[in-house]
């Protein structure tokens, strides 16, 4: 018998299946728009926080020449003295502010501040006077406690005579580093520190006045004050003359009444202190305004 090969049986082959579509379905548009919201939202969030940190303004002013210029840009450092919540948005009329206080200015710190007789307005000064401390300008130099202050700074010098005048709690003396030209605490009183912005940290345009403001530790030296009855520097003995209308004929006149006031009832015990009878002073007080970038 012949020998037959028997067929084994084969599965048939599966029929093809269509290939599966991987490919994710095209975003609506309410996918879209809730794609834009989140962005919007998260740029905003970004924008306050840095905000609440830091501020950019530029000077608007030659108060501050030589150091600081007209239309420069200054990033302002909000955190340096009251940290906290600062919520400024102009267009929605939304202020807020909640902040912790943890330390005052410093002697020579450059200071952003609203502008005491017009809030609406912001100003840049040094801060000069702490509390506590007396302030008194003669003939252009700025004596604090009757100590000369040092001014590393090098600021243009004034020629005016003012104070003397006390710090109280809670404010600083501020002026400006172009003294002839600022309106600051010499000509409308000390700054209430409630009002200060915070702390010019970093210049930044234009490119050739990018920098960080230099901090200057303006320590007081003793040797430095005026003795009661004679300018600084003048030796034991006969008094120089000077010319009525000189800056050391100034000096001389508050030297010699640093420690003494004028008679009651002598002439000029009526003048504020500071005035010397028969000189004619022309004063041109400019402020040094910033606007917020």
């Amino acid at each position: 018998m012949a020998d037959y090969d028997i067929p084994t049986s084969e599965p048939l082959p599966e029929p093809a299946q269509p290939a599966a579509n991987n490919e994710p379905a095209a975003p609506t548009l309410l996918d879209m728009v809730w794609e834009l919201v989140q962005t919007v939202l998260l740029a905003v969030v970004i924008f306050l926080v840095i905000r609440n940190v830091v501020q950019n303004f530029r000077i608007d002013g030659i108060s501050m020449e030589p150091n600081f210029h007209s239309g420069q840009f200054l990033i302002v450092n909000r955190f340096a003295y009251c940290p906290g919540l600062h919520l400024d948005i102009d267009p929605l009329s939304i202020h807020l502010e909640k902040t912790w206080c943890v330390r005052p200015p410093d002697r020579g710190d450059v200071v952003i501040f609203e502008y005491p007789r017009d809030p609406s307005r912001d100003f840049i000064k040094r801060v000069i006077g702490l509390p506590g401390e007396t302030v008194e300008i003669v003939a252009g130099k700025v004596y604090v406690d009757g100590q000369l202050l040092p001014e590393p700074f090098g600021p243009n010098p004034g020629s005016y005579t003012s104070g003397p005048i006390t710090v109280a709690a809670g404010e600083v003396f501020v002026l400006g580093d172009n003294r002839n030209n600022s309106s600051d605490s010499h000509s409308w009183g000390l700054l209430p520190q409630d009002l200060i912005i915070g702390k010019a940290w970093l210049s930044y345009w234009p490119p050739t006045d990018w920098a960080v403001i230099p901090n200057y530790d303006l320590v007081l030296n003793a040797s430095t004050a005026i003795p009661c009855g004679r300018p600084r520097g003048q030796a034991q003995g006969r008094a120089p003359t000077y010319r009525e209308d000189s800056p050391e004929r100034e000096e001389q006149f508050h030297a010699a009444n640093r420690c003494r006031g004028p008679r009651a009832g002598a002439p000029g015990a009526e003048q504020v202190a500071g005035d010397i009878p028969g000189k004619r002073r022309r004063r041109h007080e400019f402020g040094c305004a910033l606007r917020r970038a």
